[in-house]
């Protein structure tokens, strides 16, 4: 098996790609919000993330390739209540428009695909176990933020 190398943006070194377990090269990447058609900026990012599974296993790397579909948030809500439709008939057109769009492009599907509206609960628990921590809090509007003076790191990535 070969090995490649990925620049680390926090660090600014190459690094060794590698399975971390020895067996399978995991990874996860951000998924599309399914409210509407995605655009060519979005595909940018999906087949990058083509790519880099592709170059894995050719190079010799068992992958599992986890990305999530945002289907429950403030925009598929909205507009499918704008469009008078369920929220998950709504969404499950925007995601069969997706998925068809990264087959023409000759993406690979991924190994998992979790919905975020059907992990809506373990959400709401690591939300609350982040307040409880002290590491988010609530606004008055019942919104949660992240309390970013608990993380010392914060923004290391930004440079």
């Amino acid at each position: 098996m070969m090995e490649f190398q990925l620049i680390n943006t926090q660090t600014g070194n190459k690094e060794r790609v590698y399975a971390a377990d020895g067996q399978t090269l995991r990874f996860y990447c951000c998924g599309p919000t399914v409210y509407g058609p995605a655009h060519i900026g979005n595909f940018r990012t999906f087949t990058i993330q083509d790519v880099f599974r592709r170059t894995a296993e050719t190079l010799g790397l068992k992958t599992l390739h986890v990305r999530n579909v945002t289907d429950f948030d403030d925009k598929t809500i909205r507009t499918s209540q704008q469009e008078g439709k369920s929220l998950v008939d709504f969404t499950n057109h925007w995601k069969a428009k997706f998925h068809a769009d990264c087959e023409a492009l000759n993406n690979l599907p991924p190994h998992i695909e979790p919905s975020a509206l059907a992990h809506i609960r373990e959400q709401v628990e690591l939300i609350q176990g982040l307040v409880d921590k002290g590491y988010a809090y609530q606004a008055k509007d019942q919104s949660v933020y992240f309390r970013i003076s608990a993380f010392e790191s914060y923004g290391k990535l930004s440079g």
